[in-house]
């Protein structure tokens, strides 16, 4: 429909025939390309060695705009031998990467959120009013002031006049000693360090819905980190059942800085100028944290009979993350794998029988709290608390600078987050090799779990870090090797992966439910009973759950209903559940791949890979704010008439699907978070690779070059998928916790990738 000042969105009248429309959906994308080099060269002797590796990939992004990538890069790696006993070796790395970002998702200000909610008769690409200059949108296409909200900025504005610049700079290396005072004893000490610095400038100009009078943020991000590694190993072999076995003991100190400083500008006098004294206020914010580590660990091995192994270790860890009387912890571990086709019995069957191996293992890892999460904090702040009604409680008075605490209380006892995990499986080969089956189960238990819980305000502080929960992951994986046809000049490979996991939260005391993640739609939670990171949200309102709906038990009140058929209210539409529900599960029933290749003439492979992910919800919160906004397909059913099945005071009422229903119980945006809900599997071709490797001796004798390597590749070709959305593979969280998320996110790249290997 037509965009105008009394409708929201393309609600409008219909569109005349013949107006001129906009492809809004691919409007913001282009080709990109990465141009990736690197030369290395290496050589030595039994004494010396050394490699030299130089990088620089030149990324111009599939989106348009300010979206920029280009890193350059310089390794060197060096060892040298002083004499029989003592070996030096050293590394030093050094990577310069400068990147422009685009703001995406769930944003006034994100990329793709106000190019696929303009009107399709509303013409993007002209951002800047041709009179006035100013940042214009569908919402206010004529714009005459500057510092105010155009609602949700024009995606040309987003793309060329804001700015999210990041300059990184990091320098990583280590030495390491190696002393050999016995032909069983070997001694080593490896020191390394890793120092990066991140640069940032984001610029809001004004008019930016985000923050219309514009601002401006200067950001530096200093890590450094200190890691020393002190390990002895001694091997001994004994007659007794063929042992050898192998001892070590190690030392490790670690040492982690972060440094960050922050300016933030607001009101910006100037549209183009993104200096910070072009903003009238600014606010300095710095932080500083240090994380030190001490851990002592053992590991015995022992190799018997030549096909049985066991492994014992131990290790103790101490952070000063944890309390005063809580700071080391112990972890052991323990593995036994069993070669048993090295049995005498299997001799006769080598022919057909070639390899087989029983394993198991059994271990435990803990995961420390964030720093700090032990202490109650003070906070400085010129507004310390408003409700926008009283008068504002600030920290400061009579000219100085005071502090309150922080509403996060510290927690002493915290405990590491520790996951035990036991393991078992077998690994066979037969046909020579030509048919290979491996099989694990795993059970994974990870308690005292670390979350921030909310705890009674009298207390004076709302939440603290709190051990608050068990998870438990169990499965399988399988994978099978195939290699139908192996013959001279052609062979033919199979693999194929096959894993499951079944994940539940056992105990969740202290909280209903946990919030991981979220968007404007619904919920991602942890919940006690339920697999972890669940959907919680919204529901239409159902028969079968005993809800009473304004004063009325409508399970008792209406008959010959099924569980789960909708309520109508009077009007003939069915409404919002009053109580939040589990409405879907991000997690997959399970997921595989298939990989196939043809090698030929021992220099050509042809290979291909599918990738599949059966079951998993995906939230699409996209297409619930399109339909509200009227510019989604799913509208082009406005105005037509339907009947509701369900049963209630208005079951077979004809109502109207118009404006008024998509904008209200019709779709995700205010209608119930369970209409986002879509299955995510999918088929996803991978990759098809074609690669070649050319020897010849006339360019070898002409140039000095023993071989080419070429290789043409593709990646993600193309989705089976019934999912609505760009990709069920995104998420709006990123790689947080909360998954499954699709809010305007930005979609995958289908890539063409040539490479050429040139080997001296």
């Amino acid at each position: 429909g037509i965009t105008s000042k009394t409708a929201i969105g393309a609600w409008g009248p219909l569109l005349p025939e013949g107006t001129p429309t906009y492809n809004h959906e691919r409007e913001m994308f282009q080709p990109g390309h990465t141009l990736d080099n690197n030369l290395s060269i290496s050589g030595g002797n039994e004494w010396t060695t050394y490699y030299l590796s130089l990088g620089r990939t030149d990324s111009k992004s599939t989106l348009i705009g300010n979206s920029s990538y280009l890193r350059n890069s310089v390794n060197l790696k060096a060892s040298q031998r002083i004499n029989e006993d003592i070996k030096v070796t050293g590394s030093i790395h050094y990577v310069d990467t400068d990147a422009g970002k685009l703001r995406k998702g769930s944003s006034v200000s994100g990329l793709l959120t106000g190019s696929w909610r303009t009107p399709p008769d509303f013409d993007n690409s002209v951002y800047l009013d041709p009179v006035t200059g100013l940042h214009r949108s569908y919402r206010y296409q004529n714009p005459t002031a500057l510092k105010v909200t155009r609602g949700y900025d024009n995606p040309y504005f987003i793309a060329y006049k804001q700015i999210f610049d990041s300059k990184v700079s990091r320098t990583f290396g280590n030495i390491r000693i190696d002393y050999d005072p016995l032909d069983w004893l070997n001694l080593s000490y490896t020191l390394g360090n890793d120092y990066s610095s991140d640069e940032r400038k984001n610029v809001i100009p004004p008019s930016s819905s985000y923050r219309p009078n514009g601002q401006i943020i200067t950001e530096r991000l200093i890590n450094r980190e200190t890691d020393g590694n002190l390990l002895i190993t001694a091997k001994r072999s004994f007659d007794f059942a063929d042992t050898k076995a192998t001892l070590m003991l190690g030392q490790n100190m670690n040492e982690s800085k972060y440094n960050y400083f922050g300016t933030t500008g607001e009101d910006m006098a100037v549209y183009d100028f993104h200096q910070l004294d072009n903003a009238s206020s600014n606010l300095a914010d710095e932080y500083q944290s240090i994380v030190r580590r001490e851990s002592y660990f053992g590991q015995l091995t022992f190799d018997m009979f030549n096909q049985l192994y066991l492994t014992a270790g131990l290790r103790n860890d101490g952070s000063s993350t944890f309390g005063k009387s809580k700071k080391r912890h112990w972890y052991p571990k323990f593995s036994a794998a069993w070669e048993f086709s090295k049995q005498d019995i299997f001799a006769n069957y080598s022919d057909w029988f070639n390899f087989g191996k029983l394993h198991f293992a059994y271990g435990e890892a803990g995961q420390e709290p964030e720093v700090y999460s032990t202490i109650t904090a003070f906070t400085s702040s010129s507004t310390a608390y408003s409700d926008g009604w009283a008068a504002t409680l600030t920290s400061n008075a009579y000219g100085y600078v005071g502090f309150y605490t922080s509403p996060t209380k510290g927690q002493t006892n915290i405990l590491p987050q520790r996951s035990k995990e036991f393991e078992t499986g077998i690994n066979l080969a037969f046909l020579n090799e030509r048919l290979g089956l491996d099989f694990t189960y795993y059970n994974s238990k990870t308690t005292d779990v670390i979350y921030s819980l909310p705890i009674a305000p009298s207390t004076g502080s709302t939440s603290q870090v709190q051990n608050a929960g068990t998870i438990q992951n169990k499965g399988i994986e399988v994978g099978l090797n195939l290699q139908p046809i192996n013959i001279p000049d052609f062979k033919w490979d199979i693999n194929l992966l096959y894993a499951s996991n079944t994940n539940k939260v056992l105990e969740l005391p202290g909280a209903q439910y946990i919030s991981l993640a979220g968007s404007a739609i619904g919920s991602s939670v942890v919940m006690e009973g339920q697999p972890f990171g669940i959907f919680y949200g919204s529901d239409y309102l159902r028969f079968g759950r005993n809800v009473v709906y304004n004063g009325v038990d409508i399970d008792k009140k209406y008959s010959g209903w099924q569980s789960g058929d909708l309520y109508i209210d009077a009007t003939g539409y069915p409404v919002k559940d009053p109580q939040l529900r589990i409405i879907g599960d991000p997690n997959p029933d399970w997921t595989g791949s298939i990989r196939t290749s043809f090698t030929l003439f021992d220099n050509l492979q042809i290979s291909a890979l599918f990738d599949f992910f059966k079951g998993g919800d995906v939230s699409n919160g996209t297409v619930g704010a399109l339909m509200y906004f009227g510019t989604a397909k799913e509208t082009e059913n406005r105005g037509q008439k339907t009947v509701f099945a369900g049963y209630g005071p208005g079951a077979g009422k004809e109502v109207v699907l118009d404006q008024s229903y998509y904008q209200g119980i019709g779709s995700s945006f205010n209608g119930p978070a369970s209409l986002a809900i879509e299955d995510g599997s999918y088929v996803k071709l991978r990759e098809i690779a074609v690669a070649y490797t050319l020897r010849s001796e006339l360019i070898k004798s002409w140039t000095s070059i023993s071989t080419i390597d070429i290789r043409l590749s593709a990646r993600n070709l193309y989705t089976w998928t019934k999912y609505k959305g760009i990709d069920p593979e995104t998420n709006l969280a990123g790689t947080a916790n909360g998954r499954g998320f699709n809010y305007f996110n930005n979609p995958q790249t289908r890539s063409i990738i040539l490479s050429l290997r040139f080997n001296y």
